[in-house]
């Protein structure tokens, strides 16, 4: 305000006509304020990238934070070496779901449990399934649909097989396809493991 008011007091001191001619020094002079306040002027260009950095790396945490529960290491469902020590109890496991706490879906939706994922990487792990017929298959593992409430059961996050049958276990935010490659004859000629993130 007191350098306000001293501008005003020159422009009165000169005259309306002359009052354009201090402007260049009041800009000047407010550089000078703002240099002596350690204000620094950042770029536009360098100010957006910032925003977007930022904004990135919030959604980075909040992702990690939500594909982890109170007790529960995300890491541990990527694991595609464990095999089933009891394959009866992981197939019943594999079909296990939930209505999630951490989405927003319509009331009564369904995903994968954490566990059913696991179980579903045991099982897959542990049979073995070229040279079966695809009835063999759904005799063995269960039907890919009907077998599983799950929203995601019969829509593909990676491109489904051209004949075959898709078996997804996905809690949302993470999950296993597997793709259950078939030939003409309806005989399993190729099973692919593929991760959902």
């Amino acid at each position: 305000m007191l350098f306000q008011g001293s501008f005003y007091r020159q422009v009165a001191k000169v005259g309306k006509r002359d009052s354009k001619a201090l402007l260049p020094q009041r800009r000047r002079g407010l550089r000078v304020k703002r240099e002596k306040l350690g204000v620094v002027k950042v770029p536009c260009v360098l100010k957006q990238f910032i925003q977007v950095l930022l904004c990135t790396f919030l959604c980075v945490v909040l992702v990690c934070i939500g594909c982890q529960s109170e007790n529960s290491n995300p890491f541990e469902y990527m694991d595609d070496k464990a095999s089933s020590t009891n394959l009866s109890k992981d197939l019943k496991m594999m079909w296990k779901t939930e209505i999630p706490k951490r989405l927003i879906l319509e009331d009564g939706e369904h995903v994968s449990t954490e566990p059913a994922i696991l179980a579903a990487s045991k099982v897959f792990n542990t049979v073995k399934l070229e040279g079966k017929t695809k009835l063999e298959v759904i005799a063995l593992l269960g039907d890919p649909v009907k077998s599983s409430n799950s929203i995601y059961s019969n829509y593909p996050f990676w491109p489904r097989p051209q004949q075959g049958l898709l078996y997804r276990f996905d809690c949302g935010f993470y999950g296993w396809q597997f793709n259950v490659h078939l030939d003409e004859d309806d005989i399993v000629t190729k099973v692919e493991r593929l991760w959902i993130h």
